[in-house]
Parts: C-alpha cells; structure tokens; sequence
C-alpha cells in the first residue's frame, strides 16, 4: 500500500493509520512513560507523527523507503520527535 501513498491516493491512508497507529501509540506511551497526561499526549504525538509523514510523503520525499521495516523505523523516528516537541 505504501505505492498508494506516495501515489496520494488519500484511500492508503486508513491502513496505513490501522497498521501502524496501535504500535505507535505503545512507543508514544513509553517515551512518555514518567510525564503526565501521558495518553492524550501519545494520542496527539502519534496523529501528528502521521499526519506529517503523509504530507511530506506527498510531497515527495521518502522515496528510499522499500520495505515494512524501513516505514516503522521512518514513523518511530516521526513519532518520538513529535513526543518530545
């Protein structure tokens, strides 16, 4: 699917969101682990991580990423910046 969405085809988005979101949220949560409100903030971190990688996708960067792995290691990468800003 990941050719759909470099291809902006907005109907990659939900499986991209299904795959990864849950996983995400699990790496937002520990990087959070010791602030408060923690859930909302890995909640809001995540959907911004997400958001992010789509639209520069869009706009064409990323071009390099081949497989499953190298897209969760690009979304983590996203998600732990979004955490920490």
């Amino acid at each position: 699917f990941f050719h759909q969405v470099r291809g902006g085809d907005e109907r990659a988005l939900l499986p991209l969101w299904e795959r990864y979101f849950p996983r995400l949220m699990g790496l937002a949560g520990r990087v959070l682990s010791n602030r408060p409100q923690r859930m909302a903030s890995a909640e809001d971190a995540v959907q911004e991580a997400l958001v992010s990688f789509w639209r520069r996708t869009q706009a064409g960067e990323f071009a390099e990423v081949s497989h499953r792995d190298h897209l969760w290691q690009l979304l983590a990468q996203f998600t732990v910046y979004k955490v920490h800003h």
